[in-house]
């Protein structure tokens, strides 16, 4: 099994990717974004990206936190469509984590993706408690 992290952010990520992933797409992990400031906008990132990977996405992130109150509800009726399996956000900047920190308590996410590394670890101080059928405290 292999993970990949994409993004329309990335130029084209996204299409290349799910070129190279046509024949062994069930054995792939897929995590992409919603990147987009208007809602009809981030509708047609997601319905490029269901296409290029084959009507389904592992991981559904709203990325940099861009827009989430007007992205959370349309991942959520994909995700209960069937059509991703998890919902996520991201954001690369510390100064954005009280509002992550708001997104996660939501109980509506079950996936971060953060910077976490020796150079910077301010990620620590995300410390609000997560929901207890993750097993995190």
């Amino acid at each position: 099994m292999s993970f990949f992290d994409s993004s329309p952010m990335y130029g084209v990520a996204e299409q290349v990717l799910g070129e190279s992933l046509r024949d062994k797409r069930a054995d792939a992990l897929v995590a992409t974004k919603v990147w987009a400031n208007s809602r009809s906008e981030g509708q047609a990132q997601v319905k490029r990206a269901l296409q290029f990977f084959g009507g389904r996405v592992d991981v559904y992130q709203i990325h940099n936190l861009a827009n989430w109150l007007e992205h959370l509800p349309m991942l959520e009726g994909l995700k209960e469509s069937g059509q991703i399996r998890a919902i996520g956000a991201t954001h690369y900047s510390h100064s954005a984590f009280n509002e992550l920190r708001k997104v996660i308590k939501t109980g509506r996410i079950s996936v971060i993706q953060i910077p976490y590394n020796p150079l910077q670890r301010e990620s620590r101080k995300i410390s609000c408690r997560w929901p207890p059928t993750w097993g995190w405290e």
